[in-house]
């Protein structure tokens, strides 16, 4: 087993390391501590596909924030809507019985137009 073998089995070893973190100048100076040699080739091709691969991985995030986001917004429009059905039906339950709104019913009408405000 020469010098070449295990320069490979050191860069096997750490490609893993190398892919998953983008530290390459504390690799290369633990690499230079260990008296490892690592060629220029190597590193650059370890740079490309690392940073492919969180390239990717920061896409797929983004992607998943964008998709937490509408789902926020379609959670808060709901409720919005739900508010506005239940405000549109007590209005028009007042207007087909004829019930006057009463001091509670003021009061959900105040506390629903300043949930409405705080949304918007």
């Amino acid at each position: 087993m020469d010098i070449i073998d295990v320069n490979i089995k050191i860069q096997k070893y750490f490609m893993f390391f190398l892919i998953y973190t983008n530290d390459f100048l504390l690799i290369l100076s633990v690499l230079s501590q260990l008296h490892f040699s690592i060629s220029i080739l190597s590193y650059f091709i370890f740079i490309f596909i690392s940073s492919f691969l969180l390239s990717f991985i920061s896409i797929f995030f983004y992607s998943m924030l964008i998709l937490l986001f509408l789902i926020f917004l379609f959670f808060i429009y709901f409720l919005l809507f739900l508010s506005l059905y239940s405000f549109f039906t007590l209005i028009t339950l007042s207007f087909l019985f004829k019930i006057y709104p009463s001091f509670y019913l003021k009061n959900y009408l105040i506390r629903l137009y300043f949930n409405l405000l705080y949304f918007f």
